[in-house]
């Protein structure tokens, strides 16, 4: 009979790894117990679980780097698994502990104890600790079947997910950054982003931490970063997509508040989460949640209150504005305007925040039937619009931009509106026309899918106010046809009242009428062609 083996030795490791695959442990779990069972350092107890000897172990640390000069050997390997306990061992570097993570199939910070990450320097618990809020890989897609990376052996999988389902073959054909993502759970073009988006939040919630008895200037610069990201995003990207994680930053600056900051930096963390509110409460009425969005509105006034930011103030009001005539409620929106025009002026530098307010007031006024006073605030907008910049300084919305700020390109689609409002077709159309030249001619980046779609609704209109159907007809069909996620609500109303112009008596017995009809009464289920002619 032979001697019983080694504690911990390959046999044993082999029959316990064995028996943990068939029940669908993940890799961490198989690391866990043999670091629990016979006391292996966490670095070795991976490697273990992955079935990988120190040389091996070597080799793919050196193919994961992607560098034919890279030396590293089986006895570094040695030594970063005995520390710290070991004379003579290696503490390993954050860069060490990411790159085995990737051969190993688990996150960074798991190969080395809480306890362990206190002794390295400063920098390298940084970037660690920056690692914990990762997604697990454990929490990942189930695979039906599972290889044991050295033996090539497959074995039953019932769930859970690790890099042991991975062949050697594919993990050498593999990109680095692309083993990283499906380490992660994440697999495909769009998964990728989001991985990248992940890490990005993982940088920017440690960079809170390390300034968390104060929040410092580089937090600040990260969240305004982040919000004039998602203010230009939200004008070419579904605000659905884009919601969450408008409301994750504006939740994240609210809990700074919540800490009773310093003066200083509460009045900067005020004006960026007013900022942020003003972008919900646009993406909410996009979405068709008009009264939560006024809500959001409110807040953004409330903030700009306390950080005495008379920008913000004045366009939180004029937010208030645009809701409360959607909601068919003028007066409150006339209201809402005269405070924002008054709280504007004074503004050393109003920026583009004054076209707004002018455009604003054009189309509002149009619309009650005060042209007049719609003909005035026109050429009031076009006035402002000269002057914006004319002193070489940016107004603090206009440098955050996208929804934020207000381009030529909105100037003429709120133009177009208030001359359609006053009887004006022709020129209605023109300005239609010059916002959506604008708006696809310019950088991509700066396009508003929303405008140009309410701009063509524009041409649409006054081409069907002179009795032109065909000239209507091509001016709608982009609209009809966009995708379920760019159908905004501020649609709905302008599409009704052309279907409702479409049913008058004067174009009975006009096969286009009814076929354009039909296709907007259908516009809430599918997108289509208007057919015949």
């Amino acid at each position: 009979m032979g001697r019983p083996g080694k504690p911990g030795d390959k046999a044993a490791r082999d029959e316990l790894r064995a028996v943990m695959l068939t029940r669908g442990s993940s890799v961490e779990e198989i690391a866990e117990e043999f670091r629990a069972r016979w006391q292996f350092t966490s670095l070795a107890a991976y490697r273990y679980a992955a079935d990988l000897t120190q040389m091996q172990a070597a080799s793919r640390y050196n193919e994961v780097m992607g560098d034919d000069g890279a030396r590293v050997d089986a006895s570094l390997i040695s030594k970063l698994e005995q520390w710290p306990a070991a004379r003579g061992a290696k503490a390993p570097t954050a860069y060490n502990l990411a790159v085995l993570a990737v051969v190993y199939g688990t996150a960074p910070h798991r190969l080395i104890s809480r306890t362990d990450i206190d002794k390295l320097p400063r920098r390298d618990q940084v970037v660690l600790r920056a690692t914990q809020a990762s997604p697990a890989v454990s929490d990942a897609p189930a695979d039906e079947a599972m290889v044991v990376p050295r033996t090539g052996a497959v074995v039953a999988r019932p769930a859970r997910r690790s890099l042991l389902s991975e062949t050697d073959e594919r993990r050498c054909q593999t990109r680095p950054a692309e083993r990283v993502a499906a380490l992660l759970g994440f697999t495909g073009e769009h998964n990728l982003d989001r991985l990248v988006l992940a890490v990005a939040d993982e940088s920017r919630d440690f960079a809170v931490w390390t300034e968390s008895s104060e929040l410092g200037r580089t937090t600040m610069d990260i969240y305004r970063s982040q919000l004039s990201e998602l203010s230009g995003l939200f004008l070419h990207q579904p605000a659905a997509v884009l919601f969450p994680r408008l409301v994750r930053l504006r939740s994240t600056l609210l809990a700074h508040l919540y800490e009773h900051q310093p003066l200083r930096r509460s009045r900067a963390l005020y004006a960026l989460t007013g900022m942020a509110c003003v972008v919900l409460a646009h993406a909410s009425h996009v979405l068709g949640h008009r009264s939560s969005g006024v809500t959001h509105a409110q807040l953004a006034q409330l903030c700009a209150q306390e950080a005495d930011h008379v920008e913000l103030h004045a366009w939180a009001l004029g937010t208030q504005a645009l809701l409360a005539e959607a909601a068919n409620r003028p007066k409150d929106a006339l209201r809402h305007l005269r405070a924002a025009g008054e709280e504007l002026a004074r503004s050393r530098v109003p920026g583009t925040a004054a076209v707004r307010l002018a455009s604003y007031e054009a189309r509002l006024a149009a619309r009650v039937g005060q042209h007049e006073q719609a003909r005035a605030a026109l050429a009031a907008a076009e006035h402002t619009r000269e002057q914006v910049g004319g002193n070489g300084e940016i107004a603090e919305l206009d440098d955050i931009g996208g929804i934020l700020s207000f381009p030529d390109a909105k100037q003429e689609f709120f133009s177009a509106e208030a001359n359609l409002l006053l009887g004006q077709h022709e020129s209605a159309e023109q300005n239609a026309l010059a916002a959506i030249a604008s708006y696809t001619d310019g950088p991509p980046e700066q396009s508003s899918y929303g405008d140009v779609a309410l701009a063509r609704l524009d041409v649409a209109a006054a081409r069907l106010a002179t009795n032109d159907l065909d000239g209507m007809r091509d001016a709608l069909q982009p609209v009809l046809t966009l995708p379920a996620d760019l159908r905004i609500e501020p649609l709905r109303g302008p599409m009704s009242t052309l279907a409702s112009t479409l049913a008058h008596h004067r174009y009975r017995g006009s096969h286009l009428a009814d076929n354009v009809r039909a296709a907007i009464e259908s516009y809430d289920l599918v997108p289509r062609e208007i057919s015949g002619s």
